[in-house]
């Protein structure tokens, strides 16, 4: 009976402390395929691709909605019948006056163009900017203030974009909320580049800039579980630099094109790409 005392059933010594080692730290899983690797930052990159080009909308509002000079090209009073010009427009907090005609840009800095009550047709400069929102619908004068509401109404989007995609992604999972804002946002995009009146634009601008930031909010929570360790302050930190590109692409495209309508379906065309290589995402 002596023998064989020196090893119990499982084969522990005698000399072995009673106490059993403590498991590793950290979650199982990490410790045997490691906190970050090739797969890893592989599956990042195609979600940073998706979300990314999304943001170009939120930037897209500054380029919009520029300052343009303008004139009035035609006027006319409450009968239907023409003004001819020269209009007179008297400035009484600077007591100056002018006589306006068609075609004619102000010089001063801060004074974009002249107001004429009855004007009924603008005329834009479009030395740089091809087309804008402006150009697009006369927001100037009497209607300056849609192009603050249209912007104002877009950001309310941002705001419940936000807060939704939580709870879709939650529900239904984060590349099902990534994919199908980026879907969304795609083709609300191109029919918002082509949208023939205002109230249609406002509509679609605010979908598709709630599909933006949906689409990014889902994205970023996607990396933060994906990765593990310190390696999660890294790549969750780094889909912030999507921030910085869009400014990049938005300024790039105002530059190149100068055209609202193919600023949204650039946008728009990025997005698709996005939408497409999701495919290959799995699920947080």
């Amino acid at each position: 009976m002596g023998r064989g005392r020196g090893k119990g059933e499982g084969g522990e010594k005698e000399t072995d402390p009673a106490i059993p080692k403590p498991a590793p730290k950290g979650d199982q899983v990490t410790n045997v395929i490691g906190e970050v690797g090739r797969w890893q930052l592989e599956k990042i990159l195609i979600v940073f691709i998706a979300a990314a080009p999304g943001l170009a909308h939120i930037f897209h509002a500054g380029f919009i909605t520029p300052k343009q000079r303008f004139w009035c090209e035609q006027a006319m009073n409450a009968a239907g019948e023409d003004i001819p010009p020269p209009w007179t427009v008297e400035y009484p907090e600077k007591n100056k006056s002018y006589l306006v005609y068609p075609g004619n840009m102000t010089t001063d800095k801060k004074l974009m163009g002249h107001c004429i009550p009855e004007c009924v047709d603008y005329g834009f400069d479009h030395s740089f900017w091809v087309s804008t929102m402006i150009t697009e619908w006369d927001l100037v004068c009497e209607k300056s203030w849609l192009k603050t509401l249209a912007k104002l109404l877009l950001f309310t989007g941002f705001a419940l974009g936000s807060f939704c995609s939580g709870l879709v992604s939650d529900k239904w999972g984060r590349k099902t909320a990534i994919w199908f804002s980026s879907v969304v946002m795609c083709i609300f995009g191109v029919i918002t580049s082509f949208a023939p009146w205002y109230p249609l634009f406002v509509v679609t601008w605010w979908v598709t800039g709630t599909m933006a930031i949906a689409c990014y909010t889902a994205a970023f929570v996607w990396t933060m579980e994906v990765a593990a360790g310190k390696w999660k302050i890294y790549l969750g930190m780094s889909m912030n630099y999507s921030w910085p590109i869009c400014r990049l692409i938005i300024a790039g495209l105002a530059w190149g094109l100068r055209d609202w309508h193919w600023h949204l379906r650039a946008i728009s065309a990025l997005v698709a790409v996005g939408s497409v290589i999701l495919y290959f995402l799995p699920e947080s």
